[in-house]
């Protein structure tokens, strides 16, 4: 399925929509990025922003502009 960016209101929608894509949990995300598990909670919970840093991780990983 291709994913389209623009489709999505807010980056935690987006990032739970890239995982639910790929057959992924947060904790499997959490795990390749080496990141806290809590820390992807706030981002798809849109309660903490999405750093450029990451959003450069996420494009990465996801494959996503």
């Amino acid at each position: 399925m291709m994913i389209n960016p623009a489709d999505y209101r807010t980056p935690g929608q987006l990032i739970e929509a890239l995982l639910a894509d790929r057959g992924w949990t947060k904790r499997t995300l959490a795990i390749v990025l080496g990141v806290d598990e809590s820390g992807i909670n706030r981002l798809t919970s849109d309660k903490q922003a999405v750093s450029a840093a990451m959003a450069l991780t996420l494009e990465e990983v996801f494959g996503v502009a």
